[in-house]
């Protein structure tokens, strides 16, 4: 099982890291352009060519690390992350998108995506992340969105949702992000782990789910430690499906009602060292694999 595990970690880590061999990208027509044919001056964002390596017009390169301050330097994240789409971000060069105290009341989800989005964290209040609120109560179906690529980290706040709120973090359609210092509550699905993506989560409460708490799909895998899922009156904390993982270690579930994991159609799971205080545990049907205190078993 664990030779299984280490294949489908291997051929996600090579479909996430596959941006960052890429060309380099000319924005001014949308294309990835060849370093061979990349001449200076062209379209105003190569200055020179020095030992066969590009050097950028800093007007469409971050080459430093640099903190961008909402909502003193932009009112929104959206508007940090419309400003940081005309600029490339190269090797270890970080970004910080630093989201100060306060209530943010979102209409619409934040959504980041970036070619570079690798090197961009979205920060909050790590140590205090109720003091950093994104209110999606008025959005109609998402808190925040990572989509084809990878964001490097997302952490330090309180994402509340509702009944008419579908998902908390969405991560979908080969996207990768670290969440931690989170609190996610009032959504259908807390997290959305979904089509050849991955998450790392560390540190965070999911609650109130209307539906399930978190769900990992469709050849998806998380890695989840030191959290609270809890308090799902409908159908369980995590649901792990259709040729997905999950690796969940010292975690509590509590107030669940159904499984605090169900897996299905050709899932697999491993559950250590975690807590399920006064809940089920896991659950296995059509063809899904787990790994508990009674080892491995198939149903």
């Amino acid at each position: 099982m664990k030779s299984i595990l280490n294949i489908f970690l291997g051929f996600l880590f090579a479909t996430l890291t596959y941006s960052a061999a890429t060309p380099y990208f000319d924005f001014k027509i949308k294309q990835e352009v060849p370093l061979s044919k990349i001449t200076p001056g062209d379209n105003n964002t190569v200055l020179k060519i020095e030992g066969g390596v590009p050097v950028w017009s800093e007007a469409v390169a971050i080459t430093e690390d640099r903190t961008i301050n909402v909502p003193s330097d932009y009112a929104s994240v959206k508007e940090a992350m419309d400003y940081l789409l005309t600029k490339r971000i190269f090797g270890n060069t970080e970004v910080i998108i630093q989201v100060a105290d306060g209530t943010y009341n979102l209409t619409e989800a934040i959504t980041l995506y970036h070619p570079d989005g690798r090197n961009i964290k979205l920060v909050g209040n790590i140590s205090s992340p109720s003091s950093v609120v994104l209110d999606a109560t008025s959005s109609s179906s998402r808190g925040i969105n990572v989509i084809k690529g990878a964001i490097k980290e997302i952490s330090g706040f309180r994402i509340i949702g509702n009944s008419g709120s579908y998902i908390g973090v969405n991560i979908s359609n080969r996207a990768f992000t670290e969440l931690s210092n989170l609190e996610i509550s009032g959504f259908n699905y807390g997290i959305l782990v979904d089509v050849n993506s991955g998450a790392i989560v560390d540190s965070i409460l999911v609650e109130n789910g209307g539906y399930q708490n978190i769900r990992v799909s469709k050849r998806s895998y998380m890695h989840i430690t030191n959290s609270t899922i809890q308090n799902n009156s409908n159908a369980g904390g995590i649901s792990v499906l259709r040729a997905a993982i999950l690796l969940s270690e010292n975690n509590l579930y509590q107030g669940i009602t159904g499984d605090s994991i169900s897996l299905w159609a050709k899932a697999f799971a491993e559950s250590n060292t975690d807590t399920f205080n006064g809940v089920s545990d896991c659950n296995v049907t059509d063809n899904s694999y787990s790994s508990s205190l009674n080892g491995y078993f198939e149903k």
